[in-house]
């Protein structure tokens, strides 16, 4: 059973519109325009020509443009607008022209969807056909992004082959290819902005790359001089290194900023707290702190103030209890003493000793109770007795 429309329906689905396609390869633009400036008269296949985009830019720059598609729905596509385009494997047809047949051969997405070796048969026959100076190129899926080599390039069933341009330019050097190159093309220029970069990491680089050789030719000049417009004008697009490391750059800029900033926060908090250490460590503020503590203990803790104070105050009040009694008790045995001996009646004794210590003792009496300041030390007693 025949899918050609199917590969056609699907090619219109995922491949985009003629329109999205036809911007897309104005990059190539400044190369033709070289191309036909070596080239007065320029025959140009394209291999896998699809819906003709191609084949059709290159027919109004009058360049005889040819294709080779072996999906019968776009050849017919093609024919009927009006499109060279022959029908059939491409291998197969290849080896069907002549040598030395064109000055350009392209192909836009196709060595993907064949296998290693069949893209090692098709090289070999590309510089068989190609004239003296001829240039090829080749466009196919960029595995440098991350988004295309590991979903977007099993979206279409009929890809085998992951493209690794290294690997096509060191063939194009084994055939001798003179010159040959490649370049990163078509990237999401939506995407490139350093406020979504992790997303542009992963889909951000090319989405294609395009290999560019050239046959040797002993007059012409390089074809990637820098100097030549079409060099200048391919934008060229960033790969996934390129976006890590500005992305690296971005970040490690960001993280400067951020530690200059952060080191000027800490130096005015420095400032200030030290600022505050001495305005918090003045008598002013300590002396209010320490009475502060005392308000706040008296109002949240007056059972524990009361617990802890109460029994000192006791231990005083009992003391001076306890002096009063005692010095009370002392007084009283006085003064009862003194009164016995102001009214007791002596004895004369036939003995001068007696009659001695009994003067004795009457002058101690008369001595005391002659003194003013012995009677009013008894009158502050008395008061004070009077007053507990």
């Amino acid at each position: 059973m025949n899918y050609s429309e199917f590969y056609l329906a699907f090619e219109n689905k995922f491949r985009g519109s003629t329109k999205s396609l036809n911007d897309k390869l104005l990059i190539y633009d400044g190369l033709l325009d070289e191309i036909l400036n070596r080239f007065s008269n320029c025959s140009l296949l394209d291999i896998g020509s699809g819906r003709g985009e191609w084949l059709m830019k290159c027919q109004k720059l009058g360049i005889d443009a040819t294709g080779i598609d072996n999906n019968l729905s776009m050849y017919k596509y093609c024919n009927g607008i009006g499109l060279n385009v022959k029908y059939g494997d491409a291998l197969e047809t290849l080896k069907n022209f002549k040598d030395n047949s064109f000055q350009v051969i392209t192909s836009f997405h196709f060595i993907e969807h064949i296998s290693f070796d069949s893209i090692l048969e098709l090289l070999e026959q590309c510089k068989r056909i190609l004239v003296s100076g001829g240039i090829l190129i080749l466009e196919t899926p960029s595995i440098d992004n991350i988004l295309v080599s590991s979903k977007n390039f099993y979206l279409d069933p009929s890809h085998i082959t992951h493209i690794h341009p290294e690997a096509i330019k060191f063939v194009l050097d084994y055939f001798n290819f003179e010159e040959s190159n490649y370049f990163l093309i078509n990237s999401q220029e939506e995407s490139n902005s350093e406020h979504n970069y992790l997303a542009n990491l992963y889909d951000g680089a090319a989405q294609d790359v395009t290999i560019i050789s050239r046959l040797k030719h002993s007059s012409d000049k390089s074809i990637f001089d820098e100097n030549l417009d079409w060099f200048k004008s391919l934008n060229v697009s960033k790969n996934t290194k390129e976006l890590i490391s500005e992305y690296d750059q971005i970040n490690t800029k960001k993280y400067n900023d951020i530690n200059h900033e952060l080191n000027l926060v800490v130096s005015q908090i420095e400032y200030l707290m030290s600022i505050y250490n001495r305005i918090s460590n003045s008598f002013p503020l300590r002396l209010y702190r320490k009475l502060k503590a005392m308000i706040n203990l008296f109002r949240v803790n007056p059972l524990r103030i009361a617990n802890e104070t109460l029994p000192v105050i006791l231990k005083i009040k009992l003391i001076e209890k306890i002096y009063y009694r005692l010095f009370s008790l002392l007084f009283r045995i006085k003064k009862k003493y003194l009164y016995k001996l102001k009214n007791k009646s002596f004895i004369r004794s036939n003995s001068n000793e007696e009659l001695e210590a009994n003067k004795q003792q009457n002058d101690l009496l008369n001595l005391f109770n002659s003194s003013s300041r012995s009677s009013d030390i008894l009158s502050d007693i008395k008061v004070k007795l009077q007053r507990k």
